[in-house]
């Protein structure tokens, strides 16, 4: 069992898209992507993919089948925490912005081989079992990318990403390119918190703005980096999701791991605004 909670925590600290944690604020409100009650909500998850290791993606057939490693076994996590019986499969979230455009988080894109042996699969949900072709897409180019860290964490954090085809049947985000974000705004984010299963939470509001990012108190996980994070009135999206607090802590009493719940400002967000390349591709008439 000790060697179990050290294999969780190693996995946790050692992949860099989940050390930059995520956390719960008041309750939990993440729900499936497919079963949102709001339609809009549920038409731009279709535009959301989840970052899969190319060894942990492979073809059978016609399709892709994927291993089924549970939450539970992947994070040793407590009985009682929710999904955890649910595969955990990806480590970033991204979302398309052009026909073969695509948007992440900057830690999610550090090097070459995070472009070269990462798949991009749209429409991983509770109920998938394999993939088809249409789902799955490689990264054949980084179009612009920064992670800069400082000591409040990172300043800069985005990368624009071209894939190896355009995606078929899913209509890319649209996103704010001008203007500002007031503070108090309802937000909404979809992605894959700890690898699982493409999930949404709509409880969210903008506590504070600053330059290049802003503060939002969304429930969100590792794995939830590069997230789309979603102005509810516009429908458009606002920024990335790229940083926050301790995702779990350990249960007295037990040798097992729970989400971390808390108040307050909480989450960071790239302004999705500010980044540079898009402007372009956007006046080049190519978004």
């Amino acid at each position: 069992m000790k060697k179990n909670i050290l294999l969780a925590l190693t996995t946790l600290l050692s992949v860099n898209t989940f050390a930059i944690n995520k956390v719960i604020y008041g309750k939990d409100n993440r729900v499936e992507s497919r079963l949102h009650p709001n339609k809009n909500l549920r038409i731009l998850a279709k535009s959301v993919a989840a970052r899969v290791s190319q060894y942990d993606i492979y073809k059978d057939g016609d399709q892709y089948s994927f291993p089924t490693r549970s939450l539970s076994y992947k994070m040793n996590v407590c009985e009682s925490e929710r999904f955890k019986d649910q595969v955990s499969l990806s480590d970033c979230t991204g979302f398309l912005v052009g026909k073969d455009i695509l948007v992440t988080a900057g830690h999610c894109m550090e090097t070459k081989s995070d472009c070269k042996r990462n798949q991009w699969v749209f429409g991983f949900d509770d109920t998938s079992k394999r993939f088809s072709q249409d789902q799955v897409y490689s990264c054949a180019e980084v179009i612009e990318q920064e992670a800069k860290y400082n000591l409040l964490g990172y300043a800069k954090d985005f990368a624009v990403i071209r894939l190896d085809r355009e995606v078929v049947g899913r209509a890319p985000l649209k996103f704010r390119s001008k203007g500002k974000l007031s503070k108090g705004s309802r937000l909404a984010v979809i992605g894959h918190p700890v690898g699982l299963p493409m999930k949404t939470a709509d409880d969210g509001r903008v506590k504070n703005t600053y330059g290049l990012t802003f503060k939002a108190n969304l429930d969100t996980y590792g794995g939830n980096s590069g997230s789309p994070v979603f102005n509810l009135k516009t429908l458009e999206v606002e920024g990335i999701l790229i940083q926050g607090k301790n995702d779990f802590e350990s249960k007295e009493d037990e040798i097992c791991y729970v989400s971390s719940y808390a108040k307050g400002k909480g989450e960071k967000v790239y302004k999705i605004n500010k980044i540079k390349s898009l402007k372009k591709l956007k006046k080049a008439g190519k978004l």
